[in-house]
């Protein structure tokens, strides 16, 4: 039986703060797996309350803390409201060792602590569910950072959030007199980047079309459709289109539509010797729409490239 369990907050129709084009949800489910996989490679048992990103709500959510068996419970978070700094939260009826414990280390890892705190509801209980609806598993509540302040700036470096991560293991280490060992290095590094994602109309019925053709028309969508996203613009005519993931193509024109963009991680490997000199791909396409489109995601993807006839 676990004695720990991962609580990922929000997730699914709940995305938590928002800004800066980061959704908490994501965060939140990267924090909860990271620390769970690593507690289980230092023979710390771990459980989850979610490992993909799902809707639940307090009491579904509360239930599982309350059936793993465990004894204490990791709420990850990131926090929104203009502050600055990690704060953890513990239940008005723990003595918040733990809680203070997890935000030294974290400090330490390049996080400032803005509070250790408790806070009782009207009833005189806890005032967040998580520590009024977990029962007698310890529950602390982490908050990472702020996405709506100079905190995002640190935060959106992967590397910077995985050492606040591993600061949460090493303070459960250290609790559980377990000895913390590093992650072993990695060949690849990681950078953030915002891709496109989604097309919004935003004007009455608008056509979608079947090719790069304004007269190939293929149906309507109205004002509010959200449709996937396949790549960046393109130039059609006088003007531009964007590619959907279903094949079909709209007008890239903003008085008709917004573009909506995600943030993704991009593991990259880490630079070449000096030594390694320059080397060259060849890719081959059967017409030249085609090698355009290869060349665009060629450049989306951070290469140099260029086109001729063969």
């Amino acid at each position: 039986m676990a004695k720990w369990i991962q609580d990922p907050g929000h997730g699914g129709t709940q995305p938590g703060a928002v800004a800066n084009g980061q959704q908490e949800k994501e965060w939140t489910l990267e924090a909860a797996l990271y620390v769970d996989k690593r507690l289980g490679e230092l023979g710390v048992n771990s459980v989850m309350t979610r490992s993909t990103d799902k809707t639940l709500t307090s009491v579904p959510r509360t239930d599982i803390v309350k059936s793993s068996g465990a004894k204490y419970c990791l709420s990850h978070h990131f926090n929104a409201g203009g502050g600055k700094g990690a704060e953890t939260i513990h239940s008005i009826f723990s003595n918040g060792k733990l809680a203070k414990a997890i935000a030294d280390e974290i400090a330490k890892a390049g996080m400032p602590t803005r509070r250790v705190f408790s806070r009782k509801g009207s009833s005189g209980s806890d005032y967040y569910f998580m520590h009024r609806l977990t029962g007698s598993v310890e529950t602390v509540i982490i908050e990472y950072g702020f996405l709506d302040s100079s905190d995002y700036n640190k935060l959106k470096d992967k590397n910077l959030r995985i050492k606040l991560y591993e600061a949460v293991i090493k303070a459960v280490c250290e609790w559980e007199g377990v000895k913390y060992v590093s992650p072993k290095s990695s060949s690849t590094s990681s950078e953030t980047k915002k891709v496109l994602d989604k097309i919004q109309v935003v004007t009455g019925a608008l056509w979608t079309y079947n090719s790069k053709d304004w007269d190939d028309k293929y149906k309507t969508y109205k004002n509010g459709t959200k449709l996937d996203a396949s790549g960046s613009k393109i130039k059609v005519g006088g003007g531009y289109m964007y590619k959907l993931s279903n094949g079909k193509y709209i007008t890239a024109n903003t008085k008709y539509v917004k573009p909506i963009y995600k943030t993704v991680e991009i593991e990259k490997p880490k630079p070449a010797k000096k030594d390694d000199g320059l080397y060259k791909v060849q890719v081959f396409a059967g017409s030249k729409e085609g090698a355009e489109e290869i060349l665009e995601k060629l450049e989306d993807a951070g290469f140099g490239g260029f086109m001729y006839k063969a």
